[in-house]
């Protein structure tokens, strides 16, 4: 069927974007399932985390540290103010000659005052909601119990107390105005002549200095000037909600807490008041509630108890606190913290990978009662271990191995603690021995240790989100949080992982039962030994948002999805650097690194990298004012009549830039919610640039700018590498006006790795130093990106994660629409680059990046060519535009020269409102408009089809670009052929080649890019179509096991029949046993019989094993990975093989030397193969793998027939 270019009426451009919008919501009724996270994140065993509550009695306290707390309160209480037993209402008076008065409402001496540098904020709920802020008329003493009253911050107090009047205490009627604090100028402390007395009050109208720069409450702030109304709020929000050691603790632990997604599984425990019963035994004492996943009524009740739990004047028994939750973890039975679903009888087998982790929040030192387990009160630290064992890891050749610093015995991994600083010391009965008892023993001596190791072993070339904690057994990691209270060791000089030079010379003091500075020390101590992490701080936006890095620590995973990208298919000394990528699922950041490949193995050397820091800290390093970033306006550059340049400067709308955002745009950027919004756009595109000053407090908190790299690889934007016979591209010619040609004119230019990020940008780095160069933000998701800056209830999703193409065009020889001519007379030789955004939207974008550097924003935002779907594109085709998977082709047609050709992609039927059948659309390079499009007679709006990957065939690829035949197939298991040889497109026409289905009958659906071949066979020469089977796109496609296939169809041309019957048609090969449990072979390899057998098959052997990436051909020998999905918590991902067959046959490769047809590529999921040759002729795949190591195998070994040939153009820019 051909289908005509469209020419219905065009939509505006408000109307498109409405539509794009709200595409997304409507109903999902047959839509494919694609998962808005990695799969292999998603299947992982989520952790449990205990954290533990200091309800001591000094946390009721309005001073600290201990060491200068003279008094327990600074405002008269209620009685009951903490719901529990209170201190004597005993506090400093307000008179000017009274030195504590002065020291005690200081910021200089206590911790605990109010500070003016500091913007103090309500608390939030479960879902981050802020709550109600403070009225400086009525202030709440504790907003938990509004019932105990309020305070007038405004006006004079008058209260009866026992008030200190500097010399003795008195029980009276004192008269007080509360909102004062006591700048320190210079002087003893206990001088009231060092200090200035600030009132707070409406006669004065502004307060400026006192670091007030750092406000963001304060419109003024960066004069470090607040009005009195700023002012007074942020006193009222400061006592309701910070004013002691327990309200600004609670607000810190919950802003931290409320960032968090609903995996992890949460407790809750308090270290004077645990449950007598949890889940259905008898509790360790310390615990309030069991582990749960953290979402719904679950999620509820931890903020309840966290803000709501009583704190009685009691003691800090921390050491019997962990010990309790360290009993905890031991448990066995269905309810406890290991089961699938803690708190019931769930039967599924326990996690034995289930890592477990506490985290023990105290405003100071501990006392009171010691551990009850009594191996927990020994010297644990100080005493060697007995030897842990587990079953070995294997690399990927199939050796077994241990991590570091576990040591290998047969097949087992043994790790023996041996007493060593950091971690031993002379003393018993400490903090630091229970964390060591619960870290160095195996908790679950029933279960198999198989906990992954926080600490990737050096030829697995990885870094994990952890690397302090080694241990493969069950244990329990212990984390340890301070009020700004350190002891005599400074952490600094032991920073994680505790290996510095420093660590081995600390010498631990004796703790005692006290307020001591050892005491302190040993909670910096339990860290080191629970190999967690121990902080302290007294700032609340400081306290909040390192104990929100340690939760993002804890629920991290570091993973891959991408290949890698090479410098050049043809390895040399001089052309060998590589480029990968990764992200961390904890804080969703990514990161890009450049390793040189090492031309006589192939392998990356990962200890030299290229770059002297990665992509990540260099961008953290920039300002956002200095990044050039850039945008389309989301206008058709085509009018009809004149074409104009769509691209825009990323900036608000009130900036003073040549080009910025509409107010439409910028108001797809506002918060709909208040505060932050609702017209924060601007805000929030500041947000995006990497501006972090509002980070935590309107906006989300990153670790880093970079957001995470999944899908989307890799691109080098190089010198021209093509032979293109074209007129001024390889030589000149002065009859066209070309006196040099365009491959000498670019021979020098610089070099950029062109990288799509989940963070909305496309990045452009530099190809030698891996700084970014700009970034482009394509309007087609503007819509969504308000999304990435919620610090509530943030969920991750897609933005641009799809790998686009960077070629080579003469705009000169293409058209700007259908009904035009050729754009111009003689030669315009262009480099663009053309992407779609995988699951992060419904488009493509196309920039020019034949300049790949620019000297200002104004000159990167002329770079942007089109989008496409844009405002002009008609409203039939928007609606067929589904999630872009797929890679364009940029090449030419003798029917209007050079075009970008792209597939409809995934859900474009009842989702867009869509027919749901697959589109091939023909664009024009310069404009974006539709020349022609094809659809396919499979699909509709109920059940779209799915064509997402196109593969073209040109007859001289490497010096012509013309194409003859597209081919793609789709999710419904068809192969279809679009020929687009004709010069009249009128005559364009698509077939079917074959329905794809298994041996019953079942329909195997193709989610990746054909491989094209011409081979010369027995029956002559023929067009081979290599194309694997398998879905791995969402949740519902982990379970399926159906029998998965990798083809080679022979396509006969013109009006030749579909393949039917499918498989009665093909020669099997069949995929067997190998030598070795990592090998398999092709048993009793079959000559295909081509003067009868349309091509071959390949039954992948193993349950749920599928083809989900793109296979790679050279030199008649056909290279693929396999996945195997896991639902396994204990193998997050699955695991893969690499393949190798003959292209011809689909049986051994005739080049021989490798003893296996498929290898085991170990518990991890693999990307496609990297195809490169060494300068010995042999030809090698690099797969990078979702444990975010990297592999070598060979394809085409050395001496075997092939060194003296290359792999030809066609193949490597088709990998």
């Amino acid at each position: 069927m051909t289908r005509q270019p469209s020419f219905a009426r065009p939509l505006p451009a408000s109307l498109v974007l409405a539509f794009l919008l709200a595409s997304a919501g409507l109903a999902q009724a047959a839509s494919t399932d694609i998962a808005d996270v990695p799969m292999a994140v998603k299947s992982s065993a989520a952790p449990n985390i205990m954290f533990i509550q200091d309800d001591s009695g000094s946390m009721q306290w309005e001073m600290l540290p201990d060491d200068v707390t003279f008094f327990a309160y600074l405002y008269p209480r209620p009685d009951g103010l903490y719901g529990g037993t209170d201190y004597t209402n005993a506090l400093p008076n307000y008179e000017s000659g009274n030195a504590y008065n002065a020291f005690s409402r200081s910021i200089k001496n206590n911790k605990a005052y109010y500070n003016p540098a500091i913007t103090y904020r309500p608390w939030v709920d479960s879902t981050g909601a802020s709550w109600p802020a403070a009225s400086p008329t009525a202030a709440y003493h504790n907003p938990a119990l509004p019932g105990l009253g309020t305070r007038n911050l405004t006006a004079n107090n008058t209260e009866e107390a026992w008030w200190w009047k500097g010399s003795e205490w008195k029980f009276e009627s004192h008269t007080f105005y509360p909102a004062v604090y006591f700048r320190y100028n210079s002087g003893s402390v206990w001088s009231t002549g060092s200090y200035t007395r600030i009132k707070i009050n409406s006669s004065t109208p502004t307060y400026t200095s006192d670091g007030r720069e750092s406000r963001t409450d304060c419109a003024s702030a960066s004069t470090a000037t607040c009005t009195y109304a700023e002012e007074i709020q942020n006193f009222a929000n400061w006592y309701t909600y910070h004013r002691s050691r327990i309200l600004a603790s609670r607000g810190g632990i919950g802003r931290a807490f409320s960032q968090l997604g609903e995996e992890p599984r949460i407790g809750f425990s308090a270290i004077n008041q645990g449950s007598t019963s949890i889940d259905g035994a008898t509790s360790p004492g310390a615990v309030v509630s069991g582990v749960r996943k953290f979402a719904g009524s679950d999620r509820a009740a931890f903020f309840d108890t966290l803000y709501g739990r009583a704190v009685p004047a009691a003691a800090t028994p921390l050491r019997r606190a962990l010990d309790d939750v360290g009993k905890y973890f031991e448990r066995t039975d269905n309810k406890g913290p290991w089961s699938k679903t803690p708190g019931t009888e769930d039967t599924t087998a326990q996690a034995a990978c289930r890592q477990n982790y506490s985290i023990l929040m105290t405003d100071g030192y501990w006392n009171g009662a010691a551990a009850s387990t009594a191996a927990a009160r020994a010297n644990v630290d100080g005493t060697d271990a007995a030897a842990i064992t587990g079953p070995a890891l294997q690399k990927d050749d199939g050796s077994d191995y241990c991590q570091a610093p576990a040591t290998l015995a047969g097949s087992t991994c043994s790790y023996t603690y041996t007493a060593a600083a950091p971690s031993s010391d002379g003393w018993d009965n400490t903090l630091a021995d229970i964390s060591m008892y619960y870290w160095g023993r195996d908790l679950r001596p029933d279960l198999d240790n198989i906990v992954r190791p926080n600490i990737i072993d050096p030829a697995k070339t990885a870094e994990p989100s952890n690397s302090l904690d080694p241990a493969f057994w069950q244990h329990m990691v212990t984390y340890t949080v301070g009020l700004g209270v350190v002891g005599s060791v400074d952490p600094a000089t032991c920073p994680p992982p505790y290996s510095a030079a420093g660590c081995a010379s600390i010498s631990w003091p004796q703790p005692t039962d006290g307020a001591t500075s050892p005491n302190m020390d040993d909670m910096f101590h339990a860290a080191i030994n629970g190999r967690g992490g121990f902080f302290s701080a007294s700032d609340p936006d400081v306290f909040a948002a390192s104990l929100s890095a340690a939760l993002t620590d804890i629920i991290g995973r570091t993973g891959a999805a991408a290949a890698v990208a090479v410098a050049n298919a043809h390895v040399t000394v001089g052309e060998n650097q590589s480029f990968e990528s990764s992200y961390k699922s904890g804080d969703w950041t990514g990161d890009l690194v450049s390793f040189p490949i090492d031309p006589a193995t192939g392998v990356q050397d990962t200890a030299s990298p290229l770059w002297a820091s990665p992509a990540q800290a260099q961008l953290d390093a920039r300002t956002a004012d200095s990044r050039f970033l850039i945008s389309f306006s989301g206008t058709a550059p085509w009018n009809g009549t004149t074409l104009g340049n769509q691209g825009i400067q990323f900036q608000p709308t009130g900036a003073a830039t040549a080009t910025k955002l509409s107010a439409a745009q910028q108001a797809l950027l506002d918060t709909a919610t208040s505060p932050p919004g609702p017209a924060d756009g601007a805000n929030v595109l500041a947000w995006l640039r990497g501006d972090r000053s509002k980070e935590g407090s309107d906006y989300r908190a990153r670790s880093h700018v970079l957001g995470d790299i999944i899908n989307a690889e890799p691109v080098i934007v190089d010198r021209p590498r093509a032979n293109f016979t074209d007129p001024c591209y390889g030589s000149s010619d002065l009859a066209l006006g070309c006196a040099t040609s365009y491959k000498s004119a670019q021979a020098a230019r610089d070099r950029v790795v062109l990288q799509g990020a989940n963070d909305g940008m496309l990045h452009a780095f530099d190809f030698a130093t891996g700084a970014e160069k700009w970034a482009y933000v394509p309007n087609l998701v503007m819509g969504s990106l308000n999304a990435l800056s919620h610090k509530v209830g943030f969920q991750h999703q897609y933005f641009v994660d799809a790998t686009g193409i960077s070629r080579d065009a003469d705009f000169c020889k293409a058209r700007v629409s259908a009904a035009a001519s050729a754009w111009c007379a003689g030669s315009d030789w262009r480099t663009i680059f053309v992407s779609g955004l995988g699951k992060g939207g419904r488009g493509y974008f196309a920039l020019d990046v034949t300049a790949p550097v620019a000297a200002s924003e104004a000159a990167a935002a002329a770079k942007s060519l089109w989008e496409f779907p844009h405002s002009g594109t008609p409203a039939a085709d928007s609606k067929n535009a589904g999630y872009s998977f797929g890679a364009p082709i940029v090449a030419k047609t003798r029917a209007f020269g050079w075009v970008v050709l792209i597939a409809s992609g995934y859900n474009n039927g009842a989702d867009t409102g869509g027919d749901g059948l697959g589109h091939l659309y023909v664009l024009s390079p310069i404009s974006g408009e539709i020349l022609a499009q094809l659809a396919t007679t499979a699909g509709s709006s109920g059940t779209p089809s799915g064509l997402a990957y196109l593969t073209a065939f040109a007859l001289s690829g490497s010096v012509d670009a013309t194409i003859e035949q597209v081919y793609g197939g789709d999710l419904l298991g068809n192969v279809w052929r679009f020929d687009l040889s004709s010069a009249d497109s009128a005559t364009w026409t698509v077939r079917k080649l074959a329905a794809l289905v298994d041996g019953s009958g079942t329909a195997q659906p193709v989610t990746t890019r054909p491989q094209l071949a011409t081979v010369t066979t027995s029956a002559g020469i023929k067009r081979f179509i290599f194309v694997g089977t398998g879905r791995y796109l969402g949740d519902s496609d982990v379970a399926t096991t159906g029998t998965q296939t990798m083809y080679g169809l022979i396509d006969d041309l013109g009006d030749a029949p579909e393949i039917t019957p499918l498989r009665s048609n093909l020669q099997q090969q069949i995929l067997g046993a190998g030598d070795t449990a990592e090998e398999r072979k092709i048993t009793s390899p079959a000559v295909p019989d081509y003067s009868v057998k349309k091509g071959w098959y390949i039954d992948l052997p193993a349950t749920g094993e599928r083809i989900d990436t793109h296979p790679a051909l050279a030199l008649e020998v056909l290279a693929f990975t396999s996945n195997i999905p896991s639902s396994d918590p204990c193998k997050p991902g699955g695991s893969s093989w690499f393949n190798v067959v003959d292209a011809t046959t689909g049986a051994v490769p005739a080049y021989g030397g490798i003893t296996w047809e498929s290898k085991f590529l170990g518990e991890a999921l693999a990307s496609r193969p990297v195809l490169i040759q060494l300068p010995s002729g042999e030809i090698k795949a690099i797969i990078r793998k979702s444990d975010v190591t990297t592999t070598v195998k060979t394809v085409v070994p050395a001496g075997s027939g092939a060194g003296g040939r290359r792999i030809s153009w066609r193949e490597i820019i088709t990998q």
